[in-house]
């Protein structure tokens, strides 16, 4: 009877530690599990019935990775403070094994409906939680979204970075990892503060598809209400949308703080996207590096666009801090930089380039480049302070220019309003250079 009993405890017992998970596990010092780690790795091994909530009760010392792979279903997986509490969670002991862990602090490896929210409060928007990285080896990102992980949400949480960092030029807060049997679809990162001046990755958001053919692309990607810094692409967008999906980068505050990079620095690019994207109420206050080569910098700049591409961008300030530092001239420091086919509307921005002395070949606010581009350019701020013969506000090489009601202006004595096949001096200068005339009710004036 006694090895009977026995027998059925050890089963119950058995039988209660594979059950799926569903519902809410305290997650520190204390709770149900003592790390992140141990609460993902029983996830992954059981599965889940049900949502699961994964409440953070205490600061954490992470050994990385930290892996969530499970099929979810419908079911949601959430990451949160519980209520009053605000805790870091340090990853250190990263590896380089190739997938969804490498380099990398949480890894989330083709798993669906995830949120991590940083708020201690239910539908709050205070950022009570950091996710730190503390490797300076192998810790490059604190957070990877590997393959086709769809309906992912990341807010109100602080990503940050330990001293000293990783000196890898792949450094991302999140990083989006298309592959070929699929990338993220509806991601959102909202609220979240990403790196600060003196601990900056190279990349705040990463978000990449999967380039070679055939191609796959990530889809409606929105970035809003943030603050981030990077060292080369804060915001960087890689095979991103396709003709019937929508993106937004909107009311965020990006930093380009490039140290010395040894490459272009930009701090909202885009490359091979497609589909309507929306970049609207962002400043972009500094764009700088210290680079020893010629490479440009960049504010916004995109390329490599598929057809029907269109992108609205409104309602921005663009400059303030722009400066190259290093021994390096940069060919180009333009503010926005235009270089493929897309259609740009673009109305209602701040345009604000700085007095500078770095003798690069072209200072613009706005250079169009694209063979195919089209720019319709109304209602903006255009205004460049250098004093030098190649300083302009608009510098047109190529595509189509559609541009009025502006207030383009410029105070040096030797700088140009516009180039087009030569340098434009003045505001009538520029109007005369078209046919038929662009900027007809468009004014100079010192703002």
């Amino acid at each position: 009877m006694r090895k009977f009993t026995l027998l059925m405890v050890f089963l119950a017992t058995t039988m209660l530690s594979m059950a799926q998970l569903s519902g809410t596990y305290t997650v520190g010092t204390g709770g149900t599990y003592a790390t992140l780690k141990a609460a993902a790795d029983d996830l992954n091994t059981v599965g889940m019935s049900g949502n699961v909530l994964f409440e953070v009760v205490s600061d954490i010392s992470e050994t990385a990775p930290v892996k969530i792979a499970v099929a979810s279903g419908s079911n949601t997986i959430t990451i949160k403070p519980a209520a009053t509490k605000t805790p870091t969670l340090t990853f250190s002991g990263c590896v380089t094994t190739a997938g969804a862990t490498s380099y990398t602090g949480l890894g989330v490896d083709n798993t669906n409906n995830i949120i991590i929210d940083g708020s201690n409060t239910t539908g709050g928007t205070t950022k009570d939680m950091t996710f730190k990285m503390n490797d300076g080896t192998n810790g490059r990102m604190l957070i990877q979204l590997y393959g086709n992980c769809d309906n992912i949400t990341i807010k109100n949480l602080n990503i940050a970075y330990q001293a000293p960092m990783s000196s890898a030029n792949s450094t991302r807060g999140i990083y989006l990892n298309g592959q070929s049997a699929g990338a993220c679809d509806n991601f959102t990162v909202e609220n979240c503060n990403i790196g600060d001046a003196t601990l900056t990755p190279y990349y705040a958001v990463s978000v990449t598809g999967y380039g070679t053919a055939p191609a796959v692309y990530s889809t409606n990607i929105i970035i809003k209400n943030s603050l981030l810094y990077g060292r080369i692409r804060p915001v960087y967008l890689y095979y991103v949308g396709t003709a019937e999906t929508t993106s937004e980068i909107s009311n965020n505050t990006i930093y380009t703080y490039g140290g010395n990079n040894g490459t272009t620095t930009y701090t909202i690019m885009g490359n091979f996207w497609a589909g309507t994207l929306n970049v609207y109420n962002n400043k972009l206050p500094v764009m700088i590096n210290n680079n020893t080569v010629t490479s440009g910098i960049f504010g916004f700049s995109f390329l490599s666009a598929q057809t029907g591409a269109t992108a609205n961008v409104y309602n921005n300030f663009i400059g303030g801090n722009v400066a190259a530092t290093g021994s390096g001239i940069p060919t180009v420091i333009s503010l926005m930089y235009l270089q493929d086919n897309a259609t740009y509307n673009v109305y209602n921005n701040t345009f604000y380039y700085p007095s500078l002395t770095t003798q690069n070949t072209e200072r613009s606010c706005i250079h169009i480049s694209g063979a195919s581009t089209k720019l319709f350019l109304k209602n903006n701020i255009i205004v460049n302070q250098t004093d030098a013969s190649n300083a302009y506000c608009i510098w047109k090489s190529n595509g189509t220019l559609t541009s009025d009601y502006n207030d383009i202006y410029v105070t040096g004595a030797t700088a140009n309003i516009g180039y087009l096949t030569s340098a434009r001096k003045t505001l009538a200068d520029w109007q005369i250079a078209f046919t038929p005339k662009n900027d007809v009710n468009s004014k100079s004036s010192d703002v």
